[in-house]
């Protein structure tokens, strides 16, 4: 005779088992939904981090560029006008080696994590 189901092994009824078993996926799920929700929060979280800190890196670029290209106008307009290409011939070229060199720490910064390491013996 085939055992009934929520009987023992033994034919005796083991009273709950279902509802242990509702109980116990229930509380799984809430668990799960509250890893979830908190994953969730901390996403949003970084995700303005990340907004913010865009922002203020654009807004520090800008700043940046902007006293450079005034500083620069400054010293065009100081300087004696028979020197003013000189100058400007000057500042272009040391602002183009500026570039090359911050291009090259990028590339070299970027490249760091790819290369394997070697191991020492």
């Amino acid at each position: 005779m085939a055992a009934a189901e929520g009987e023992g092994a033994d034919g005796p009824p083991i009273p709950g088992v279902r509802q242990t078993a509702r109980r116990l996926l229930s509380a799984v799920l809430g668990i799960a939904r509250t890893r979830w929700e908190i994953v969730v929060l901390e996403l949003e979280a970084e995700r303005r981090r990340l907004v913010r800190l865009w922002l203020l890196a654009s807004l520090t670029g800008w700043l940046a560029f902007s006293c450079l290209a005034l500083t620069v106008t400054a010293l065009l307009l100081w300087a004696d006008p028979s020197q003013r290409v000189l100058i400007a011939a000057a500042l272009a070229a040391a602002f183009a080696l500026l570039a090359v060199l911050a291009g090259c720490l990028w590339a070299r910064l970027a490249l760091r994590g790819r290369r394997p390491r070697r191991s020492s013996p």
